[in-house]
């Protein structure tokens, strides 16, 4: 739901903390997913923070991994 709520506006700017924190992988790779296909097609920035690092995999640019 908060996800729809921050796309219906189409920000230039997406910042997601976590969005995918309580997911099973399926639905979190779901949820990449549709952010990527927004960003894309609205032309957005999505700055998003995770603990899974096997969803940057699929990032257009490049992922800053802190230690």
């Amino acid at each position: 739901m908060a996800i729809g709520r921050a796309l219906i506006t189409k920000p230039i700017l997406i910042l997601a903390d976590k969005p995918t924190r309580n997911l099973d992988s399926k639905n979190a790779q779901d949820v990449i997913d549709l952010l990527i296909k927004a960003s894309r097609h609205y032309q957005q920035i999505i700055l998003m923070i995770t603990h899974n690092i096997s969803l940057t995999t699929s990032v257009d640019i490049s992922a800053l991994r802190l230690p």
